[in-house]
């Protein structure tokens, strides 16, 4: 059993921090790939794509050898989690099972996609040309339970010290989420959610999980950045639904 994890909105890889480690403690035998998504970290050279299909191209492209050997498991947070559903959707045998963690589509409307609030303060991240101020603003904003941690905003501040986010690839990923209609797959799907979060509404999460068929399961106070404010109840419900 090997993973893929596929991070959010004008997130890196490496935002996934500890997280991929602690993933790592519970499979110790399975290959787990982070990429980047286009425009990105070590994608940064390449276009930002207009849709998630564009996205799902690219990773498909890139991956195409480690995917042609054992079997795979595709974890997509947020912006990740649309890539991971119209991956499942166009290549339906590529992943033994898919992980959402709090999706949105176009099941929903637009405001339960993205949160009036939150909308402002994305915008205010690229206004001031200080990366830690942005960097602490989206992780104010994407955690409850850690967003005070010095620790972890330091190590994300570095991250933009060593891969600039530009407007334009938020403002193209931003198109891309917002053009994004779900299709129906078969893979077999858990979702997880926020009941807390502030950038998705989890409706968003119940709509999708509902179309699908899908397993839901709802954290009561972490935020949006599941990986982040609860990697142990995360990482439980991932062995047991891939066990």
């Amino acid at each position: 059993m090997n993973f893929i994890l596929l991070r959010g909105l004008i997130r890196h890889a490496e935002h996934w921090g500890a997280f991929k480690k602690q993933l790592q403690q519970r499979f110790p035998e399975s290959k787990i790939l982070t990429p980047d998504l286009p425009g990105l970290g070590q994608e940064s050279h390449a276009p930002t794509p207009l849709t998630i299909e564009d996205n799902v191209a690219f990773l498909s492209a890139k991956l195409s050898s480690d995917l042609a050997e054992g079997e795979w498991v595709i974890v997509g947070l947020s912006l990740g989690g649309m890539v991971a559903a119209e991956w499942c959707a166009a290549a339906p045998k590529a992943f033994s099972k898919v992980i959402l963690i709090n999706p949105s589509s176009n099941l929903s409307s637009f405001w339960h996609r993205l949160r009036p609030e939150a909308l402002p303060v994305f915008l205010r991240c690229f206004i001031t040309s200080d990366d830690a101020l942005r960097e602490e603003r989206i992780l104010a904003l994407t955690s409850n339970l850690k967003n005070k941690d010095e620790t972890l905003i330091l190590s994300w501040i570095k991250i933009s010290e060593t891969g600039a986010i530009h407007r334009a690839t938020f403002l193209r990923q931003l198109a891309a989420a917002r053009a994004f209609k779900i299709q129906h797959f078969d893979t077999p799907c858990l979702i997880l959610n926020s009941e807390k979060d502030r950038i998705v509404n989890p409706q968003s999460s119940s709509q999708i999980a509902a179309y699908l068929g899908a397993r839901l399961e709802t954290h009561r106070e972490a935020g949006h950045d599941l990986a982040i404010d609860a990697p142990e109840w995360v990482l439980n419900y991932i062995k047991q639904f891939v066990a």
